[in-house]
């Protein structure tokens, strides 16, 4: 029994360390996330430019920025709005 309640006990201390984390490892996949789509975005602008380099560098620097910054804002809006649609006191039906 005691090696039972020694093996139930790290596991849920291992559950625990782990949800403690799962914030850190949302920010971080939320990092890649945008690094890519910033990457995907400046290929397609010089896909669409072609050899102008400039139009390259004006919408990496100040365009491409601007809208992953307003596309993960509108992301946690909704992220926060959801959450609160989850959570509320009416007793469970069924």
């Amino acid at each position: 029994m005691t090696i039972q309640n020694a093996n139930t006990g790290r596991a849920t201390e291992a559950a625990k360390h782990l949800a403690r984390r799962i914030p850190l490892t949302v920010r971080t996949l939320e990092l890649l996330a945008v690094v890519a789509l910033y990457v995907a975005g400046v290929i397609f602008v010089d896909h669409l430019t072609g050899q102008a380099h400039f139009p390259v560098a004006v919408a990496a620097m100040f365009l491409l920025p601007i809208v992953l910054s307003v596309g993960l804002r509108w992301v946690r809006t909704v992220e926060r709005r959801v959450r609160h649609v989850t959570h509320h006191d009416l007793p469970h039906v069924g």
